[in-house]
């Protein structure tokens, strides 16, 4: 599995906050699940302080402007092809974050 380290302001802190988080590519965007049992604390950052980064390995690019695009895993449409299927394989509603590549 592939990690990428995502730096959010913390929603109630102000303060930084990196997560490593997993995710799956898709050409340009990057899609991470906000699952962990419950809404994980980046899920919260990234709502309420979208200005966070990404990092991959060696590169590092800003979240593109105004916000990352939140989809639901159970509403009718995906950000992603890969997801067709998800609300078929997951109990409950899990966002799916898809975080576009940008050029620094």
């Amino acid at each position: 599995m592939q990690i990428l380290l995502l730096t959010t302001t913390g929603a109630h802190t102000g303060q930084p906050r990196a997560w490593p988080l997993g995710f799956h590519r898709d050409g340009d965007t990057l899609a991470a699940f906000a699952a962990n049992g419950n809404r994980p604390g980046w899920y919260y950052n990234l709502r309420a302080h979208p200005d966070a980064v990404i990092e991959v390995g060696t590169e590092t690019w800003p979240v593109p402007p105004p916000s990352p695009t939140a989809h639901t895993a159970s509403g009718p449409k995906y950000p992603l092809p890969f997801l067709a299927d998800f609300p078929a394989k997951v109990p409950s509603e899990i966002p799916v974050i898809a975080l576009p590549r940008t050029t620094n």
